[in-house]
């Protein structure tokens, strides 16, 4: 599993490498160009990593998908983002 993880990160890399050439190389969007490949990187490992899942037989074996008792303390996490999302909102006040 690890070396098909592997494989899939390298793939993810080389469209986010590709799509950077293209947006800002060749059609010049510049900064707007970087962020958007940038987005399509990360939408690509989304994707990849969840095929890689989603095909393994070891990684079904050890996840039997949601249920209820996934979201048990999910308010724990909720302040815990709201805490950090303050934290750094008042970093950059002025």
């Amino acid at each position: 599993m690890s070396d098909a993880v592997g494989v899939m990160i390298v793939a993810s890399s080389a469209v986010g490498i590709a799509a950077n050439y293209v947006f800002v190389r060749v059609v010049g969007m510049g900064v707007l160009g970087a962020s958007l490949s940038h987005v399509l990187y990360h939408l690509s490992t989304a994707v990849f990593l969840s095929a890689c899942v989603w095909w393994s037989e070891t990684a079904r074996e050890g996840w039997g998908g949601f249920s209820r008792k996934a979201f048990e303390d999910t308010w724990e996490f909720i302040k815990l983002a709201l805490s950090g999302i303050l934290t750094v909102a008042t970093e950059f006040w002025r």
